[in-house]
């Protein structure tokens, strides 16, 4: 059952019309569209509906189950990923798919397109998302007014199979939103960190070096003086290719040089490998 559904039943619990719950929110018949799962709304929206319900947004998730089986989709598709299991995680995609021709929930469309998105992202021969699939995760993420563990998780897990100008829109939108509205969890701003720093990665190899300037500096203000030492480490490493690309190279080195030296003190002998081979390929210098 899609959220309609239950917004419905939860009306006629309350003894409320169409016309009296969408009064000066949205029509009447765009409600009822909602209602029949034949449209979405944002989430904004979905608030109001509850507030004028008089049902609270945790309440609102327990009593469709939403919440619960979401987590437990992320348990399953971390797993997997972390295996390296394909066949898994073509399992999930295909599960979600029949999900959505079933109950023609949103979400399980947008989640077996991050399905398809991660499965590529190890094995190229499935096939990147089309673009009548873009379009709808473009559409959804550009469309979000509260950035949640959901809507970041998609968002991060999505970034292959997206536009590159498109990826930086709603980086924007992101940062525009958490600046003006809303404190991030713990957990949330650790995700978005991983995402942001993956993102100066692609805005370098797009050499889009100005891009790599604007989100260095979100990524810094997210980190803020937080003891994440892996991912402050990491940024410093960016900003040492950054630095370096800029023709800043002696202060690029140096900050890159800092950054191998506090991977070798930490034990990460992989990862050392991984961006000294980075280094050669991009820059074609040893450290």
């Amino acid at each position: 059952m899609g959220f309609g559904y239950y917004i419905k039943n939860l009306r006629k619990s309350k003894e409320l019309t169409l016309k009296e719950l969408s009064q000066d929110l949205m029509s009447i018949s765009f409600l009822s569209k909602f209602e029949r799962n034949e449209t979405e709304i944002t989430f904004s929206y979905l608030l109001e509906l509850l507030n004028r319900l008089n049902i609270g947004f945790d309440e609102f998730m327990n009593i469709t189950e939403y919440n619960s089986s979401y987590k437990e989709l992320l348990k399953e598709l971390n797993l997997a990923y972390s295996n390296n299991n394909i066949l898994a995680l073509k399992y999930l995609y295909n599960k979600e798919l029949e999900l959505y021709k079933k109950n023609n929930m949103h979400f399980h469309y947008l989640n077996s397109i991050m399905m398809k998105s991660i499965i590529y992202n190890i094995d190229q021969s499935f096939g990147k998302i089309d673009i009548k699939e873009a379009e709808a995760l473009s559409e959804f993420l550009m469309g979000v007014d509260y950035f949640g563990d959901y809507e970041i998780s998609i968002f991060g897990n999505s970034l292959i199979c997206l536009e590159y100008s498109t990826i930086l829109l709603i980086l924007t939108e992101i940062q525009k939103k958490i600046d003006a509205s809303y404190m991030l969890a713990d957990d949330l701003r650790l995700k978005l960190i991983h995402i942001a720093l993956n993102i100066i990665t692609i805005s370098f190899e797009q050499g889009k070096i100005e891009d790599m300037k604007y989100v260095l500096g979100f990524t810094s203000k997210l980190i803020g003086k937080r003891q994440l030492y892996f991912e402050i480490n990491k940024l410093n490493y960016l900003k040492g290719i950054f630095e370096y690309s800029y023709g800043n190279k002696e202060k690029g080195r140096e900050l890159l040089e800092t950054s191998i030296k506090v991977m070798d003190f930490l034990g990460d002998k992989i990862g050392k490998q991984n961006h000294l081979m980075y280094l050669k390929e991009k820059f074609d210098f040893t450290l």
